[in-house]
C-alpha cells in the first residue's frame, strides 16, 4: 500500500479499535440499549459506522472498475465544508439523503464486529491494489457534497467517525448509569 493510503488507513483502523475497546467490555444487553426512544444504542451507532465505511467501500470498488473521473473542481472545497461541518460540536440532523446509513435491523455486537473488519480488510485489499494516479480522482459520491477523491474519502471517513465520538461517550455513560440503578 503506498503511504499516502497506509498511513490514513492505518488511523482508521486505530480510532476504529479505540472506539470499540470501551464498547466490547459492556454486556450485549447495555449495547443495546437505547437512552430514549429517539436515540440509538450503541450497537446502532457501530451498525451506522459499518454502514458507512460499507458506502465509501462500494464507491472505492465501482470507481476502480471504471476509468479515472475527475472529483471536479470544487472537490476541495466541498470536502473542507464538509470536514469544517463535521468537526462542529453539534449533533447534526442526518438529511434524508442518508437514508442508506442509518441503522435498521441492527445486528448483535459480535456480527457487527465480525462485518466491520470484513469491510476493513476488503478496504485494505483495495487500497492495495491502488495506483498513484488514482489519489486525485473521484473515488467515493456523497450523497450531500458530491464526489471525493480517495485521499479525502479516507479522511472523511476518519473525520465523520470523530465527530461520533461525543455520541458514544453519551452513550457509554447512560450505559453505566442504568447498568449501577438496575
Amino acid at each position: 500500500m503506498h503511504a499516502p493510503l497506509s498511513t490514513r488507513f492505518e488511523a482508521l483502523e486505530a480510532q476504529r479499535d479505540a472506539f470499540l475497546a470501551p464498547i466490547r467490555a459492556l454486556t450485549e444487553a447495555d449495547r443495546a440499549r437505547k437512552p430514549s426512544a429517539r436515540a440509538w444504542s450503541l450497537n446502532e451507532l457501530v451498525h451506522h459506522l459499518v454502514l458507512i465505511d460499507t458506502q465509501a467501500l462500494d464507491g472505492i470498488t465501482a470507481a476502480f472498475a471504471e476509468p479515472p473521473r475527475s472529483a471536479g473542481v470544487t472537490a476541495p472545497l466541498r470536502f473542507g465544508a464538509i470536514r469544517r461541518v463535521l468537526a462542529l460540536p453539534v449533533r447534526i440532523p442526518a438529511p434524508p439523503a442518508a437514508d442508506g446509513v442509518m441503522p435498521r435491523d441492527t445486528p448483535d455486537f459480535a456480527a457487527l464486529d465480525a462485518e466491520w473488519t470484513r469491510v476493513r480488510t476488503a478496504l485494505a485489499d483495495s487500497l492495495m491494489e491502488a495506483a498513484p494516479d488514482r489519489f486525485d480522482v473521484a473515488a467515493f459520491r456523497h450523497p450531500i457534497m458530491g464526489r471525493f477523491t480517495l485521499l479525502d474519502t479516507l479522511d472523511f471517513m476518519h473525520a465523520h467517525h470523530a465527530h461520533h465520538l461525543p455520541q458514544r461517550k453519551r452513550l457509554l455513560s447512560a450505559a453505566r448509569i442504568e447498568r449501577v440503578e438496575v
